[in-house]
């Protein structure tokens, strides 16, 4: 018996390698993919195995949600071929499934003896993390990354490895700094919420990684979970210094600034680009931009506030459409009014032509929310999220515990990220979230 609870830690470990492996193909495929692939796999084989506490109102709810996604198939039976309806059903189903199979599936699964796996597990991608860092800016070996699809305006482009005037940013084995810390805060924080013992060497290892990609959400977030802490502290009046420690480190590692063409002036890319080399090779900056919110955010807020959310909800198809719309509504205005007033034989010449100065763009490379929240507004509507929320605050308001707490600071990390769905992974963090930090069951 052990040794198949062994094996099934193992396997589980081992699939979340394979999710981190987001830079890499293997034959065209995506390698995150086959991981979430074998992980909804995984979890679907032991739910036959699991019995959960889940009464009649929690079938209820989740019957709900999938209400406004059932009218919109009625109303439109040709979205159950497009792929990428498909996917989103797919993401959701089996998100789904990973929080309901996580909240039992660790009854049977010692916790002592996979929070030791995923410890040495977070070290071992933090130090590959690191030395991917340091091999981009002096040119030493790392895989070839053969994975694309990077931009939001093209299929074709390359990912970034390179900046030539900016401080260099740990990526690890993911196509871009965001979707590393994506993937390893929730991780690292369940690591730190739950184990007891954590030796100094795994907390600097991991911080030192998670502050090397220098992104302003984790220094929002982690500033959010100090203060949180500190009101916490006051209110239990000590301080848990170890779970602290960690954000006050990622914090601090977040400001170190390193170029690479000042450390490494010879690098080709340096020499191509003719970068001068910066004096100041080592320094801690970056942190006066930390609250600018770029175009894409933006566009994203003005949404959320513009009114055209439809808070009944409307399924998965509508955050799409309704999105470009509003941000490309002026940019059509712009098209139809200037070419009206064109002279004639322009219009006759030029017919496929765009006159103007407007983000033409926009129209044909649709832009995502990068919102998790806008998306689930948009799709399931206010009611789940307001009943989600009311119970989160009765659960607060009833047993006053900081685990509680936590597990919220936790799943508020899913709201800030430029990630728009949930998915297995998603799922299974939530729900071993919810049991470990709520379910009580706890390491001892």
């Amino acid at each position: 018996m052990n040794k198949q609870i062994n094996f099934k830690i193992q396997a589980l470990i081992f699939v979340l390698f394979l999710i981190s492996l987001d830079a890499y193909n293997l034959y065209n495929i995506p390698l995150q993919w086959v991981g979430l692939a074998f992980l909804s796999l995984f979890l679907i084989t032991n739910l036959k195995f699991i019995e959960t506490r889940l009464n009649s109102i929690s079938y209820i709810f989740v019957a709900i949600l999938f209400l406004p996604i059932l009218f919109e198939i009625i109303s439109d039976n040709s979205l159950l071929s497009n792929l990428t309806y498909q996917l989103r059903i797919f993401n959701f189903v089996t998100f789904l499934i990973a929080f309901y199979a996580s909240l039992s599936i660790f009854q049977n699964i010692n916790n002592k003896i996979f929070i030791n796996y995923l410890e040495k597990y977070l070290v071992l991608i933090s130090l590959l993390a690191i030395y991917i860092f340091f091999s981009q800016i002096y040119d030493l070996y790392e895989p070839i990354r053969n994975r694309s699809n990077t931009s939001f305006r093209g299929s074709f482009t390359t990912q970034t490895t390179f900046w030539p005037y900016e401080p260099h940013r740990a990526m690890s084995t993911f196509r871009e700094p965001v979707l590393f810390i994506s993937y390893m805060v929730p991780l690292s924080l369940i690591l730190f919420f739950e184990k007891n013992k954590i030796n100094l060497f795994t907390i600097f290892t991991i911080s030192l990684a998670l502050g090397l990609s220098r992104s302003d959400l984790i220094r929002i977030y982690v500033f959010l979970g100090l203060v949180l802490y500190f009101i916490i502290g006051i209110y239990k009046k000590y301080f848990e210094i170890r779970k602290a420690l960690p954000l006050v480190l990622i914090l601090l590692f977040s400001l170190i600034s390193i170029k690479e063409c000042a450390v490494n002036p010879s690098s080709q890319e340096c020499q191509d680009l003719n970068v001068v080399s910066d004096v100041r090779v080592i320094s801690f900056e970056g942190i006066d931009n930390v609250t600018e919110v770029d175009i894409d955010r933006s566009n994203t807020l003005s949404y959320l506030t513009s009114g055209n959310i439809n808070f009944i909800g409307q399924g998965f198809s509508s955050i799409s459409k309704n999105f470009q719309n509003y941000i490309t509504e002026d940019i059509n205005k712009e098209m139809y009014l200037t070419n009206r007033v064109l002279p004639k034989y322009l219009n006759n010449r030029y017919q496929a032509q765009n006159f103007g100065t407007g983000d033409y763009p926009t129209i044909f490379y649709p832009r995502n929310t990068q919102s998790l929240f806008v998306n689930l507004l948009d799709t399931f509507g206010i009611l789940p999220l307001l009943i989600i929320s009311l119970s989160l605050f009765i659960f607060v308001l009833r047993r006053k515990q900081a685990r509680i707490i936590e597990f919220i600071f936790l799943a508020a990390f899913f709201f800030i990220i430029p990630i728009e769905e949930f998915n297995a992974l998603t799922g299974l963090i939530l729900g071993y979230g919810y049991t470990i930090l709520i379910r009580k069951q706890t390491i001892e």
